[in-house]
């Protein structure tokens, strides 16, 4: 397919072509759960107390309008596909990878950005995680996380 003008874009002085011209390139060559990883690195952005604002390489309305306007290109079903899982606020692929297994699964919805506040709550889990708490049933069974966050419910 011939490139458009703004499908060309120049970085600190070398010709390229743009972010979302160079996704739909990869389209053809990468599996659902790759080209969603990559878009969600393309419209993460964070906008937190602790730290300075993270902008997007491009808004998620501005990818999926590029994407709209394609046709007829290898790739472009299974692309379409990803920008309907694409969110924003997903950082690391390793992140998708875990948000699309649980999505997957019967567990509920993957939220991003979800300040804790509690620094005592995060600090008792580090420590359980890093004794190897999960692994072991018996502590799973008697000190569940939902009994270190304070959580009353079926799970104590």
């Amino acid at each position: 397919m011939k490139l458009i003008g703004s499908d060309i874009v120049q970085v600190r002085g070398v010709i390229d072509t743009s972010i979302q011209r160079t996704l739909l390139d990869l389209s053809p060559l990468l599996d659902l759960d790759d080209l969603v990883a990559i878009g969600d690195q393309i419209v993460c952005e964070h906008d937190r107390e602790y730290a300075p604002p993270t902008p997007a390489m491009l808004t998620l309305a501005a990818l999926d309008a590029y994407i709209g306007s394609q046709h007829q290109r290898r790739g472009l079903k299974v692309l379409r596909e990803a920008m309907d899982l694409v969110r924003v606020g997903a950082d690391p692929p390793r992140e998708t990878r875990l948000r699309l297994i649980i999505a997957r699964s019967t567990l509920p919805n993957f939220e991003h950005d979800i300040e804790i506040r509690n620094a005592v709550r995060v600090t008792k889990i580090a420590r359980m995680l890093s004794r190897g708490g999960w692994a072991d049933p018996g502590n799973l069974a008697g000190r569940s996380l939902g009994g270190l966050l304070g959580w009353r419910g079926d799970f104590e």
